[in-house]
């Protein structure tokens, strides 16, 4: 089963679809590298974000702008940070594979890494430009180093140590404040109390990197204006402390979001029971900073996108590994059968899932022919508002791009901004041209509109189900009836454009 995962992990790399945030995150090390300051012009709107960014991932933005600088801005190579740490990750659990407060024995190990990679989230998220298993490693780095700490007498270095990689992990993304909650309660709980306070040292001393780019006071005015604005629509008028008070509550939805994390719910709830009861006293590490990760991630993650569960799974899947490798407890049949019934379902789901991420490809030519149909040599003289994922490959084709989901956002302050009253907007904010996909199509009322419509000094120059074109009008506008591709079919491979996913 491990080579049937690696040969379709392998299979899914080349030409694999980006994700949103691929292009959403990766424009900020692009105008880091280049402007020297990180900015959103795809979400030009957004809290003044176009024009300086200070809430973004700041150790993660720093390596993506040593990527571009390297391999130019390539989604390949900017997915490949995401796999050069579940590559680290896998090589820590391989060096602690003889331990035995960790894994009941190797195997545990092996079937612990087989777990972690199989997981769908990790399958997708680790070929992604984002920084979930970049904290994952830095969080585990962090717990081994407790866990080290627990094992020696002459504890403090490993205590300070593992304070120091927490803050790292915070300067990586801001959730990385779970890593440092979970590992103080950790040995505030256990009354190691001066461990606690060198733990806290450690991490302070390395999270103020995430302030590196902060110029003055007002910088916090600006960050807390771009967090609260960014994420969602949702209601702060009660404070965002009350909404941090309350966010447990919620929490559920994290772990039953889809099939793929309810099976390994499921299974995970079933191992804690199980060796919760018989085995608690060999793993008192691993438990109780899994206790304290979870009801930290709880309180303090206020999205509850199932994605935040990749800093949890080395976790989850250390406890699942010793139960199944664990002969005293497996031949309790109940147990034998429930486990082994979820595990197979877990097995099946996760192939389905990753079979579909391994043939769901990426053809940015299909985008560079759209260019080329309609805006031509003008490209690059033009601002252009498409979705998100446009700017594989065109960044450099034009002078600037606005992602669509910057509309999204708008909208939740200003519901006028759909058909007639978007194009209103747009024709005071230098927008050349408009470019829609069936969902925005959808979305921003635009189905009525016949070639040729002229609206606020656009005119409707292309019409497909799945392709909608608006230029600012002008009497030598190119046109065209020639049908645009947005995506093809390759044998078992899906390849799409910006314009298909």
């Amino acid at each position: 089963m491990f080579g049937l995962l690696i040969l379709s992990y392998l299979m899914s790399i080349p030409d694999r679809k980006p994700h949103l945030d691929d292009a959403w995150l990766s424009e900020h090390s692009y105008w880091l590298l280049n402007h020297g300051v990180a900015q959103t012009k795809l979400m030009t709107g957004i809290a003044d974000g176009e024009n300086r960014l200070v809430l973004h991932h700041k150790l993660f933005t720093l390596q993506g702008a040593a990527v571009i600088f390297l391999f130019g801005y390539s989604l390949q190579w900017l997915k490949s940070v995401g796999l050069l740490y579940l590559l680290l990750t896998v090589l820590l659990i391989y060096a602690n594979r003889r331990h035995k407060k960790l894994f009941y024995n190797e195997f545990a190990a092996f079937l612990c890494v087989l777990l972690l990679w199989l997981h769908p989230l990790v399958f997708e998220f680790s070929f992604v430009f984002r920084p979930e298993t970049m904290l994952m490693f830095f969080g585990l780095v962090s717990f081994l180093l407790l866990q080290r700490s627990a094992d020696q007498d002459d504890s403090r270095m490993p205590a300070w140590l593992s304070g120091l990689v927490a803050g790292i992990a915070f300067a990586t993304h801001l959730n990385g404040s779970v890593a440092i909650a979970a590992g103080f309660l950790f040995l505030v709980f256990r009354r190691q109390f001066k461990l606690a306070a060198l733990f806290a040292l450690g991490a302070i001393t390395t999270a103020t990197i995430y302030f590196y780019d902060f110029g003055g006071l007002s910088d916090f005015g600006l960050w807390y204006r771009q967090l609260t604005f960014i994420p969602s629509g949702d209601d702060q008028s009660n404070g965002i402390f009350w909404k941090f008070l309350m966010n447990i509550f919620n929490e559920h939805e994290r772990y039953f979001h889809s099939p793929k994390e309810i099976v390994f719910t499921l299974l995970i709830l079933l191992s804690l029971v199980f060796l919760w009861k018989k085995q608690r006293h060999n793993y008192p590490v691993l438990l109780q900073y899994t206790f304290w990760l979870v009801l930290s991630m709880s309180i303090i993650a206020l999205n509850k996108t199932s994605k935040y569960l990749i800093l949890l799974l080395p976790y989850f899947s250390m406890i699942l590994s010793n139960v199944l490798t664990d002969s005293e407890l497996m031949r309790k049949k109940t147990l034998r059968i429930s486990l082994i019934s979820l595990l197979a379902i877990f097995i099946l789901t996760s192939f389905i899932y990753n079979f579909i991420t391994a043939t769901e490809k990426y053809d940015p030519q299909l985008n560079r022919n759209i260019t080329a149909k309609l805006a031509g040599a003008q490209a690059r003289n033009m601002t252009v508002m498409a979705p998100m994922m446009f700017v594989f490959d065109e960044m450099s084709q034009y002078q600037k791009i606005i992602s669509l989901m910057s509309i999204n956002e708008r909208l939740k302050i200003d519901s006028t901004l759909k058909s007639v009253g978007l194009l209103d907007k747009l024709s005071g904010e230098g927008i050349d041209m408009l470019l829609l996909n069936d969902h925005y199509i959808d979305k921003l009322d635009f189905g009525d509109f016949a070639p040729g419509d002229q609206v606020h000094g656009f005119e409707l120059i292309y019409k497909q189900p799945d392709l909608m074109a608006w230029r600012k009008f002008a009497p030598d506008l190119i046109k065209t009836d020639e049908k645009l591709p947005t995506d093809q079919h390759i044998g078992i491979f899906y390849y799409g454009s910006a314009f298909s996913y």
